[in-house]
């Protein structure tokens, strides 16, 4: 993900805010506030100034459909029902811009102008850019199948790999959705065998 955009509204275009990532290791940390007076130890300690949801996001645009991304979705689209998150998205050797509104389904365009893909251009259904976007993560598996369950090995599971966070604690190398579940049927045996299908 090049640029994560949130957005109050599309039409007109409002940002709430427009976050640049690059290749590599991007740091997100909380500003200590200048004045601590009159903070809570958790304010004071950088907690509740959206880290963790600004993670759920990347999530929701990669299609993590989790207990989590639905919370946030629902409460953002109580506070903004116009609102969205946008992104530029590399996968495969292409570039697609990507709208996910709080309150709907979102949609897609291969190109890397998002701001042209808002202003209501051609575009794909978010499910498609999904599709595609799952088939390029998994193209390179050898494996598709679990052994023991034959379930066959899906982008959900593998981006709740991906995209683990503190939620479980980072207790274990396999623990990757405590709270809210991976989708894999054997939640012991089965994401050993995930992490060598993606590993090779």
């Amino acid at each position: 993900i090049e640029r994560l955009l949130i957005t109050r509204s599309t039409n007109p275009l409002e940002a709430i805010r427009d976050i640049s990532l690059h290749p590599g290791l991007n740091i997100v940390w909380a500003k200590e506030p200048a004045n601590r007076d009159g903070l809570s130890t958790l304010q004071r300690a950088g907690h509740g100034v959206g880290k963790s949801t600004l993670c759920l996001m990347l999530r929701c645009i990669l299609g993590d459909g989790g207990k989590a991304v639905k919370a946030m979705r629902d409460q953002l689209a109580s506070q903004f029902p116009n609102g969205g998150i946008g992104a530029l998205v590399h996968f495969a050797g292409c570039t697609y811009s990507a709208y996910r509104p709080f309150a709907s389904d979102g949609y897609a365009a291969q190109h890397g102008d998002l701001e042209a893909l808002l202003d209501g251009g051609d575009h794909i259904p978010f499910k498609q850019y999904l599709d595609t976007l799952s088939e390029a993560m998994l193209v390179n598996l050898q494996q598709r199948q679990i052994p023991g369950s034959e379930q066959t090995i899906e982008w959900p599971h593998v981006l709740s790999w991906v995209t683990r966070d503190q939620g479980t604690r980072l207790r274990s190398y396999y623990d990757w959705r405590s709270t809210e579940g991976s989708g894999l049927q054997r939640a012991r045996q089965a994401p050993p065998w995930v992490l060598r299908a993606v590993l090779g």
